[in-house]
């Protein structure tokens, strides 16, 4: 029996399985922490183990659909930093865009320099290390709307808001409003709802810093994010 892409990661991987007689149908595949084989049906985690099963002396082919891929950390770091660029809002996090730039040019000579250090670390482990108050240099770095964590009608709102204070408007504001800090030497914009967590973003715009928080209710824990424009934010860390 012939596996094609026989290298695939992930789980339930859309598959052709080509029996020896001729038949053709479409089926999962496990390849993850060692388990590998083809699913049986009606089951999102029990399968065939490959290749001992007896299964497999019937079938001719199983041929991978669209096989994952896994980025290297180089690979990921560029890719993130990137997304990044394309998607910040150039008045928001001047520093980390500076910062990224730079990464950006110099990721081969930090290959190199993790190299010539004898490579003690993966480079991953060691990338992190180097940047490590940085969330852009994390290997993932998803993105979340504000629509995902508002609703739909309400993010819609937020983004107008978030727009016209960018572009110096202080007034006329459906949702957020207007802050003073505590030294009372500036202000931002802020607005929390409840959902299934207590939502909140604040933007200062005089130093171009921006946050979104979900913290679990009536508690002071929870996912923290960058908002790096009107509309996105960026994970950072889980407190």
């Amino acid at each position: 029996m012939e596996l094609i892409n026989n290298t695939i990661k992930g789980l339930s991987l859309s598959c052709t399985v080509i029996y020896k007689d001729g038949k053709k149908e479409k089926r999962k595949f496990h390849n993850k922490n060692g388990y590998v084989g083809l699913g049986i049906r009606r089951s999102s985690k029990r399968y065939y183990p490959y290749p001992d099963c007896g299964i497999y002396q019937h079938i001719d082919k199983i041929i991978i659909q669209n096989p994952a891929t896994e980025k290297t950390h180089k690979e990921a770091i560029i890719a993130n930093g990137k997304r990044f660029l394309k998607t910040v809002d150039k008045r928001l996090w001047t520093d980390l865009q500076v910062k990224v730039k730079d990464i950006l040019r110099n990721v081969i000579s930090i290959e190199q320099e993790w190299i010539e250090l004898g490579k003690k670390d993966t480079f991953a482990s060691f990338f992190w290390k180097k940047y490590r108050e940085e969330w852009i240099y994390q290997r993932k770095s998803p993105l979340t709307t504000i629509n995902t964590v508002f609703g739909s009608n309400v993010g819609k709102e937020l983004t107008e808001d978030i727009k016209n204070y960018l572009d110096g408007q202080d007034t006329g504001f459906l949702r957020a409003r207007i802050r003073d800090t505590h030294d009372e030497k500036s202000q931002y914009l802020y607005y929390a709802n409840r959902t299934n967590y207590d939502n909140s973003f604040e933007i200062h715009r005089d130093t171009g810093k921006a946050w979104l928080s979900r913290e679990y209710k009536d508690c002071g824990n929870g996912h923290y994010y960058i908002l790096i424009s009107p509309t996105y934010a960026v994970y950072m860390e889980k407190d």
